[in-house]
């Protein structure tokens, strides 16, 4: 990702110390998350049975009703 050069001084100044790990991990893919809304009446399970590949994820830690997705 080609970052603009102000928007990279501007990290580096207010962050110095966390700058460079911002932008190596921006050269990386991203991952792939999903929140399911606690107000709907939508699960992991109405997902699989929809999904027209098998539906692989892992808990995220943080959130209660988010899912890190294989792909």
């Amino acid at each position: 990702m080609d970052l603009p050069t102000n928007f990279r001084k501007n990290i580096q100044d207010l962050f110095p110390e966390q700058a460079n790990l911002l932008f190596d991990s921006l050269k990386e893919p991203p991952t792939i998350s999903i929140r399911l809304n606690p107000g709907k009446q939508v699960s992991l399970k109405t997902l699989e049975k929809t999904s027209p590949t098998s539906l692989k994820y892992t808990p995220i830690p943080w959130c209660n009703y988010g899912y890190f997705l294989d792909k």
